[in-house]
This record gives C-alpha cells, sequence and structure tokens, in this order.
C-alpha cells in the first residue's frame, strides 16, 4: 500500500511548479485555519477573485496527473474545501502541511514576500530544484 505522504510529497514535487500554486500553498500554509475566498484573493492574487480561483484547476492536474494518487481528488487532496453562510472556505490539509514540512525547496519560496513572488517568472521552482 502506498504511504499517502509520499503520494502527496510526489504530487508537489513531480513536476514544475508555477507562481500561482506557490503564493496559494504559501498563504495556506502561513495561514492557521480556514480562510474565504475573499481572504485568499486578497492575499494571492491582489483581490482578483477569478485569478485566484483560476489556480484550482491546474493544481488539480498536478494532483490527479500523479500515478501514485488513486481516483481524481484534485486540489482536494491538499486542500479542505467547506461552504459555510454561503461562503467557500479554503483550509490545507494537516496531512499535506506534514509533507509541505518535509520540502525544503518549497519552504523557502515561503520565505519570499507575496508580491515578489507574484511578479516571478514562471516556474518559481523547477522540478529538477526538488529533493525527491
Amino acid at each position: 500500500m502506498t504511504d499517502p505522504r509520499n503520494s502527496l510529497r510526489q504530487a508537489l514535487c513531480r513536476t514544475d511548479m508555477p507562481k500561482g500554486q506557490v503564493t496559494l500553498l504559501k498563504y495556506l500554509y502561513q495561514n492557521q485555519g480556514a480562510v474565504t475566498t475573499e481572504e485568499l484573493a486578497n492575499g494571492i492574487r491582489g483581490g482578483d477573485i477569478h485569478s485566484c480561483t483560476s489556480i484550482f484547476g491546474p493544481f488539480s492536474q498536478r494532483i490527479n496527473n500523479t500515478t501514485e494518487i488513486s481516483g481524481d481528488p484534485g486540489y482536494r487532496a491538499i486542500i479542505h474545501k467547506t461552504q459555510n453562510d454561503g461562503r467557500t472556505y479554503y483550509e490545507l490539509r494537516d496531512e499535506a502541511r506534514k509533507v509541505i514540512d518535509d520540502i525544503p525547496r518549497l519552504l523557502n519560496e515561503f520565505e519570499r514576500d507575496m508580491d515578489e513572488l507574484r511578479n516571478e517568472t514562471n516556474p518559481v521552482i523547477e522540478q529538477n530544484e526538488f529533493d525527491t
């Protein structure tokens, strides 16, 4: 049986990581607890909700195209999404947080200023930079 942590690590490290995915993970990693769509958009896309939510499609493909992950969980393998009182909330899953804790290259990017990351050219992290 495949270790779920290894599967999540493989999903995060198997290919280049663009700035949208880095900023998404950085924001959720650095915020304990759930954040609204609006908070997430303000934090990573200067308030542009459409630009913010458009990151989830490619991020889901990253997860679903990982051979070690069965089914099609998409971004929900990493991020917990809930709805309450007509608002959508996102939170990094505990298991995903533990996996990220073991990826120094990604944590290094989390130390950078969000504005600097948003202005970065893609990819922010090349696949060969991950210690896999």
